[in-house]
């Protein structure tokens, strides 16, 4: 080998050595990789954060501090580790009642009084039935209860007693004991029996209770103490009522009356009661109006000669509401009856004609104002009625209503006679007399 060749070898040496250690010297001052700038960067990596990341200063290796880029999207909440305490924190709750400031009124709260009761003192008081205004028809019976406490400090007594210190209503009393010691905080139920009266209108009654020894109870404030009943007295439905009285004294029970129509038709019956008084009501009101009807018939407790056989009050017309009181009606014959002919009297039927009628004969009933006669073949059949007349007779041709002249048979005849009865008409009727026609 010559000299240049070794020359040449040597330098190529040196040279490989210089340049080994320089490339040392810039690997041992840089660590990151290199990229080389014409790499393409792939569009599905993450965008690096742009924000700079701070300094983190050295911690204690026990100490974990969590750090999240503030303007990270992609930094969730870490979630902070469970801590397990050492001892216990005791909780002290409060015993004690806030003080609530009070509000500021303008109303003045008295003392509470410490003075006993007075003695008699009625509290709580109160209707249970009938509060004041209420409604009540005309002759209706109804039960008035009140309910009080004694709220004093002494018992009433058994003697203590309700007294009716005004009024116009209807009583079976007008003084009643409460029967039983009433002690102090004890509450009492008091009842009485009330009838309206007949005449609509507004009534005010008072009653008071009293001691035995003549006390009036009083209320809270010192005054005594009214029970009251404030009632407003409707017209019943419709109400008819009288007194049934035979020569002039009152029937007593038991006797029966009728309430007919014009026609004659039966609306409802009644019986009087102890004192002769008969009432029909809530009967539908009628323009045309009603017969009041006494009938022999209809009580054979009397004997032929002891009442009338028929006595008839009316038409009486009966408004919505309206309440009627009639007049005595005497069911005794009052001297009228039959004269002429007597009893089983016989008679020719040809020989009744106008020239020689047959005279039917009767005396008066009081105030009559006229008469009338029925003739009557059978049991029912009406045969000749005559024209009212003033006079006590009537003559009889012995023509009937159909033209006819009267014919042999069994026939009856009777008289009635109108008058007053008050403002109504009244009808009375004689019993029936036989009277026999022959050929």
């Amino acid at each position: 080998m010559g000299v240049r060749s070794v020359f040449f070898i040597l330098g190529g040496v040196l040279v490989l050595g210089v340049f080994s250690i320089l490339f040392y010297e810039l690997s041992s001052h840089n660590n990151s990789p290199v990229i080389p700038h014409n790499s393409v960067q792939d569009s599905s990596l993450p965008v690096e954060p742009t924000a700079t990341v701070p300094v983190i200063p050295t911690t204690s290796p026990t100490q974990e501090i969590l750090i999240s880029a503030s303007n990270s999207p992609t930094a969730s909440k870490p979630t902070p580790p469970a801590l397990t305490p050492t001892f216990t924190i005791p909780l002290t709750v409060a015993t004690h009642t806030p003080v609530v400031q009070p509000s500021v009124t303008s109303t003045l709260i008295p003392p509470t009084s410490t003075q006993a009761a007075p003695c008699y003192q009625i509290g709580n008081f109160d209707d249970i039935t009938i509060p004041g205004g209420t409604e009540i028809l005309a002759g209706q019976t109804f039960t008035k209860t009140w309910i009080f406490q004694n709220t004093g400090s002494c018992t009433w007594g058994a003697d203590t007693h309700l007294v009716l210190t005004s009024g116009a209503l209807i009583y079976s009393y007008d003084y009643l004991e409460l029967g039983e010691s009433i002690t102090p905080g004890m509450s009492w139920l008091l009842s009485i029996d009330v009838t309206a009266p007949l005449n609509p209108g507004t009534y005010f009654d008072t009653w008071k209770l009293y001691t035995d020894e003549g006390r009036a109870l009083t209320n809270e404030y010192g005054e005594e103490q009214e029970f009251i009943i404030l009632i407003t007295v409707l017209p019943s439905i419709t109400q008819i009522s009288g007194r049934i009285v035979k020569d002039g004294i009152p029937v007593g029970s038991g006797v029966t009356l009728s309430l007919e129509d014009l026609s004659n038709q039966t609306i409802a019956t009644a019986s009087t009661s102890d004192d002769g008084t008969i009432t029909w009501a809530n009967v539908p009101a009628s323009d045309q109006g009603y017969n009041v009807v006494f009938s022999l018939a209809a009580n054979n407790q009397f004997g032929i000669d002891q009442a009338l056989s028929w006595v008839w009050v009316g038409p009486i017309p009966l408004g919505q509401g309206e309440v009627i009181q009639l007049a005595d009606i005497d069911i005794s014959p009052l001297g009228f009856g039959q004269l002429s002919p007597e009893p089983e009297a016989v008679y020719s039927a040809a020989a009744i004609t106008p020239a020689t009628p047959l005279i039917f004969q009767w005396s008066p009933y009081p105030e009559t104002t006229d008469y009338w006669l029925d003739l009557i073949r059978g049991e029912e059949e009406n045969v000749w009625q005559s024209q009212l007349v003033t006079a006590q007779q009537v003559a009889f041709d012995g023509t009937l209503t159909d033209g006819t002249h009267i014919q042999p048979d069994e026939y009856w005849w009777a008289v009635g006679a109108r008058s007053r009865l008050g403002t109504y008409q009244q009808i009375v009727y004689t019993y029936l007399i036989n009277v026999s026609i022959e050929n």
